[in-house]
């Protein structure tokens, strides 16, 4: 069963508090990703996360986790953790744009 003690609009609100203070352009999609313990949220500007304009990704390997029990934020390299994002799983309406084929 998966753990959800912590939702994924409260996953929400706290990776947009750890990223607006940096950019306040970026926003926090209103679907992710999950496994047992973690969310995995998208993080981009309006532009990509919701018109898919390529033009405004973000050149970045950072993957945004908040852990599902106890709320802990974590940004994690993609690269080096393609392990553990492999046993993840879209949550909501994931946007074909952003799914593996």
């Amino acid at each position: 069963m998966i753990n959800r003690s912590v939702s994924f609009e409260m996953a929400r609100q706290i990776v947009r508090q750890k990223i607006f203070a940096a950019n306040k352009d970026l926003i926090v999609a209103q679907w992710g990703w999950e496994n047992q313990e973690w969310w995995s949220l998208m993080v981009g500007f309006h532009e990509y996360v919701v018109g898919f304009d390529a033009s405004y990704a973000i050149d970045s390997d950072v993957v945004y986790l908040v852990h599902k029990s106890s709320g802990e934020y974590r940004e994690v390299n993609a690269i080096a953790e393609r392990e553990l994002l492999a046993t993840f799983q879209p949550f909501g309406d994931v946007p074909t744009y952003f799914q593996d084929d």
